[in-house]
């Protein structure tokens, strides 16, 4: 697995958490409501006010922190996690009716269907999520044919039930 693909699982995890979506009220929403109700009440937000910036600039600072700062904090996260480790690299994804298991050079990890909480499908992976921040991955692009797709989401849609929210494409 490389770089990017490490980042990009990374990040679906991440933007899929309720810290995520409060950040995003915090940093984004707030400032453009403050905005709106400046702009609604007729004051001057080209004024400078807090740290001598105009009040305009207040949703796109939060908007650029949200949307530059936090993936470039993910990214030099992933960074610095795979910069000298060494069990990173090919690793292989094995789901069989009793488990889900994960290896590579190094190491191997298998976690019981019952272990998982819940289960995402996102654009290019399945998440299986064992606690309510922290996920197992499994990269689409490791997953073979359409057939061996279809395989795989009923597969944990079969384990996990309810709890498995899967695309229903092919």
């Amino acid at each position: 697995m490389n770089f990017w693909t490490h980042y990009r699982a990374s990040r679906a995890v991440i933007a899929r958490l309720w810290t995520t979506y409060v950040a995003w009220v915090f940093f984004v929403g707030l400032p453009f409501a403050l905005l709106i109700f400046l702009l609604a009440t007729h004051r001057d937000v080209t004024e400078r006010g807090a740290f001598g910036l105009p009040a305009w600039m207040l949703p796109v600072i939060g908007f650029l922190f949200m949307a530059l700062v936090m993936p470039l904090t993910t990214m030099l996260n992933v960074y610095s996690m795979r910069r000298r480790n060494p069990s990173l690299g090919n690793q292989t994804w094995v789901l069989t009716p009793e488990q889900y298991s994960v290896s590579g050079p190094l190491f191997n990890t298998v976690m019981k269907w019952d272990a998982f909480i819940k289960a995402r499908e996102a654009r290019g992976f399945f998440l299986l999520y064992f606690s309510s921040r922290w996920a197992q991955f499994i990269p689409k692009s490791a997953v073979g044919s359409g057939d061996e797709l279809r395989a795989v989401r009923s597969l944990i849609q079969q384990k996990l039930g309810s709890k498995a929210h899967l695309k229903h494409e092919t």
